[in-house]
């Protein structure tokens, strides 16, 4: 029996026998712009760490797994890197300069913490007060995931701020040493050498903060660690096709097949270039990526990577629409706007339903004082269209002002009277200073009737022409 990598199970030959194991998703959501990819994104990746959580919790629910780094959100750009994604040497200031260590980018990070314990961070909280066995009080004033502010409560330099960084905390405790190993005279610049040397920081930087080192490290030590057990963790990539992948994941494509994953029947490590240790892709990693098919960046999308995940269409919902509003049937219009798009340019480029969901009109009528009523709300979708919905079409059809304005619901048995009307290349002249300069008005211009801060507003002759695209 041969499964595909995504349907969610993979066989694994145990003792003579075939154990099956539930798999992470692998799974890319695709579509026009405005049809809620990211809003999807985080629901599926919250559904995949607690399936449990109700609807109207769920948006909660993901804060809080953010913070407890079981869902991990990066942004591909066109120039990140394998160094930004894995790992790569990163600056680092120290009294004897410039040092560049290996620093884990969030693909790492997600993988190492499938088998990580809640992050020390969470052993913190605003208003907190630590007391050290030395005697040093400070209270919390900020806390993160990667290190915690503190306030000097008494003593010499009471009021002063120190930030105290977790990842060293976690790196003392992991290689053994104990906060008691800190108390160390001023003049043994030997063993305070020696020992950050072994550590891999500088000595002003570890011991230039003893005290409030010391007292986070003793509240991090005196903890118990909770059991860990393997957990689900999730990494959303936006914008996952803007990148280039191929250079991003590197050698990591082959170890995200569910059957080359660690534990898995063909598991396989790589060693990386940069910390030189045996690396291998947990089984309880889910990766979903999101993906603009409008974006001029789709033929970045590396073959080898399509294979391994699963792709699902995120199409424009007419049903999210606000209706009624306006007096408009803006579900049909919307489906006229994208039939006609789908007939005389792609599918590909079709217009989202976020653009007239009720949300949005609401906060763009608020935002512009438009009155709560069929005028203003009218007022609230020409400003969506002049300043969204018709640059996109213009794009789309390379400038063509006739097919924009066709889509948008021109009637040409009447002729003119469109959301455009054209201008004859007129130049004019504009002052500037003493001179007079020409300035092309252009083939189109967007007419003064449909611009809701206009005089010459005309909300029923909109109202008609727009509606017209619904047909």
């Amino acid at each position: 029996m041969k499964l595909q990598p995504n349907h969610g199970l993979v066989l694994q030959r145990e003792a003579g026998l075939v154990a099956i194991m539930t798999i992470s998703k692998m799974k890319i959501l695709y579509g026009p712009p405005g049809t809620g990819k990211t809003w999807r994104a985080a629901r599926e990746a919250v559904k995949i760490v607690d399936p449990a959580v109700s609807e109207t919790d769920v948006m909660e629910r993901h804060a809080e797994l953010v913070m407890s780094g079981a869902i991990i959100w990066v942004t591909f750009h066109p120039s990140y890197t394998y160094e930004d994604f894995v790992e790569g040497f990163r600056p680092e200031a120290t009294e004897d300069g410039i040092l560049y260590r290996p620093r884990s980018g969030p693909f790492r990070i997600a993988c190492d913490n499938v088998t990580r314990s809640a992050p020390v961070g969470q052993l913190f909280f605003v208003g907190q007060d630590i007391k050290s066995s030395s005697g040093n009080e400070y209270e919390v004033v900020a806390a993160s995931l990667d290190s915690v502010l503190l306030r000097n409560k008494k003593g010499k330099g009471a009021g002063l701020q120190t930030p105290v960084s977790l990842g060293l905390v976690s790196k003392l405790n992991e290689l053994g040493f104990k906060p008691g190993d800190l108390s160390i005279s001023g003049s043994d610049h030997e063993d305070k050498k020696a020992i950050a040397e072994k550590i891999g920081y500088d000595k002003q930087t570890l011991f230039g903060m003893t005290g409030p080192l010391r007292a986070v490290w003793e509240v991090v030590s005196q903890a118990t660690p909770p059991k860990i057990d393997p957990r689900k963790v999730v990494l959303v990539i936006d914008e996952i096709n803007r990148a280039d992948l191929s250079r991003v994941f590197g050698e990591l494509i082959t170890l995200l097949e569910q059957d080359k994953r660690l534990g898995a029947p063909e598991e396989r490590r790589v060693l990386l270039p940069y910390s030189q240790t045996l690396f291998g892709v947990p089984q309880e990693l889910s990766i979903i990526g999101t993906m603009n098919t409008s974006d001029k960046s789709l033929s970045t999308m590396d073959a080898a990577l399509r294979r391994r995940f699963e792709f699902e269409e995120v199409r424009p919902d007419p049903a999210r629409c606000a209706f009624p509003y306006a007096g408009l049937d803006l579900r049909a219009i919307l489906t006229g706007i994208n039939r006609t798009i789908a007939v005389t340019a792609t599918r590909e480029r079709q217009i989202g339903h976020v653009s007239f969901e009720l949300s949005r009109l609401e906060a763009v009528r608020d935002e512009r004082a438009y009155p709560k009523t069929t005028d203003g709300e009218l007022k609230a979708v020409a400003t969506i269209i002049r300043s969204s919905i018709a640059p996109l079409l213009l794009d789309l059809f390379k400038g063509d002002w006739k097919k924009a304005d066709f889509v948008l619901g021109r009637n040409f048995t009447q002729g003119k009277g469109g959301l455009f009307e054209e201008v004859n290349n007129e130049m004019i002249y504009s002052r500037a200073g003493d001179e007079l300069d020409l300035v092309d008005m252009g083939e189109f211009f967007y007419p003064a009737w449909w611009d809701p801060d206009s005089s010459e507003w005309d909300a029923e002759k909109f109202s008609v022409l727009l509606s017209m695209s619904a047909s």
